[in-house]
């Protein structure tokens, strides 16, 4: 890892190795969301194809970091087994039993778990002002997953809202100063990049029990790492949630109802907020305004 903190933010997010690793996470999604085309799409386990975004999130990591050790007290070293684990439990539920049974459990246990997690470093100063940051990405993490059960106008509403959200984690990283999880979030975004190239323009699977513990699972996963262990001012990260309600704003836009052109331009009205969250970024940090 020596290479990664000797050189400067700049120099290692646009080096060769890391522009490899990204571009074979989206390689390799969309390569799994392909086989998932072949052996589920359309079926009844066709909620099991959301498998290929954790799934090559977790290869692009270990190319990055190299397999975690177990058990850790670094949270980065946690975050690839919570996917791991909400990916297995994910597809438990959408293969033996239905997301509404368990809506309870997905919408507030899995928050629970994986923010406890990543924070346990800070769970001594949980009574304490410490405490109020892990409450709080506990229930916008619920307000999220509530989000994700809506009956949204297109099944690529979730992915292509979640992949701008990693793009703002992304970039407040990158603002922050934090070479990890600036490279994270970008292999994060890259395999959801992968997976909607293949789930565009003809949605092919739902966004169930997979989507929410597994792929949601670890943008909440980088989003706690950020906020409870960097610089990162809770702000900018509030703002990013304005992402979630653009999809009531694209829809009334002209081609925002169309299923070709729709999630493009949510894609281009969600980067609103994204742009505000960075620029109250920069502002914090004294470099703009």
């Amino acid at each position: 890892m020596d290479w990664l903190f000797a050189q400067p933010l700049d120099s290692v997010i646009f080096s060769n190795r890391i522009i490899l690793i990204v571009v074979a996470t989206a390689v390799a999604s969309a390569a799994l969301s392909a086989l998932a085309m072949v052996t589920v799409g359309g079926g009844k386990y066709a909620a099991l194809g959301c498998f290929a975004i954790p799934i090559s999130f977790l290869g692009g990591y270990v190319m990055f970091l190299g397999v975690p050790d177990f058990p850790s007290a670094d949270p980065l070293h946690l975050l690839p087994y919570i996917v791991l684990v909400g990916l297995i439990v994910g597809i438990v539920i959408d293969t033996f039993s239905h997301i509404e049974s368990t809506r309870l459990a997905v919408v507030l246990g899995w928050p629970a778990v994986v923010v406890v997690t990543i924070g346990i470093l800070e769970m001594p100063n949980f009574a304490t002002i410490a405490g109020l940051p892990m409450a709080v990405l506990w229930l916008s993490a619920v307000l999220t997953n509530l989000w994700l059960g809506l009956e949204h106008r297109f099944q690529t509403t979730p992915v292509v809202s979640l992949f701008v959200i990693t793009i703002g984690l992304g970039l407040l990283a990158f603002i922050g100063g934090s070479k990890i999880l600036t490279i994270l979030s970008g292999i994060l975004a890259a395999a959801y990049l992968g997976f909607f190239a293949l789930n565009w323009p003809m949605p092919r699977f739902a966004f169930l029990a997979v989507g929410n513990l597994g792929a949601a699972g670890a943008v909440l996963a980088l989003a706690v790492a950020q906020a409870l262990f960097t610089a990162t001012q809770p702000l900018p990260l509030a703002v990013l949630l304005l992402v979630l309600p653009m999809p009531l704003i694209a829809g009334r836009l002209p081609f925002g109802a169309g299923p070709k052109a729709g999630p493009m331009v949510l894609l281009l009205v969600s980067i609103i907020p994204v742009a505000a969250a960075a620029a109250i970024a920069l502002h914090l940090k004294g470099s703009f305004f």
